[in-house]
């Protein structure tokens, strides 16, 4: 099973998340949607809403586990200054299905040697998911 932490308090991206996943074949999974400040839950993949003013997304750099960003565009060089030594898994907002189910997909289908690979294929396909949006 893989456990999803989606650290947001915006409803909509996380109804968004849910029916992707539910939609996804195979695989099982487990979504946590906790408010922005609250202690995040072990999880192997975190997704951090970033919102103006809002620094609970900074603590992701001392927690284990895959970490995606999900940013506005305009807000893409500030996150990039903050986090200047390591590379960062973006995904745009509004989040849209296409880019998102492919990410997710990954996640659920990653058991055994996937799973230890998980981190390069979902950095490539979050990658390429920036390049389509």
């Amino acid at each position: 099973m893989v456990r999803i932490a989606l650290m947001t308090a915006d409803r909509l991206s996380a109804e968004l998340f849910r029916k992707t996943l539910e939609s996804c074949p195979g695989g099982e999974w487990r979504l946590a949607m906790v408010e922005p400040g609250s202690p995040p839950p072990v999880a192997e993949a975190y997704f951090w809403d970033c919102e103006p003013g809002e620094r609970g997304w900074e603590r992701a750099s001392a927690i284990e586990g895959h970490h995606a960003f999900l940013i506005d565009r305009a807000d893409v060089d500030n996150l990039m200054d903050r986090q200047p030594d390591k590379p960062l898994a973006i995904l745009l907002k509004p989040l849209q299905l296409v880019t998102l189910r492919p990410v997710l997909e990954l996640l659920v289908a990653g058991a055994g040697s996937q799973r230890r690979n998980g981190h390069c294929s979902l950095q490539s396909l979050v990658q390429t998911s920036l390049r389509l949006q």
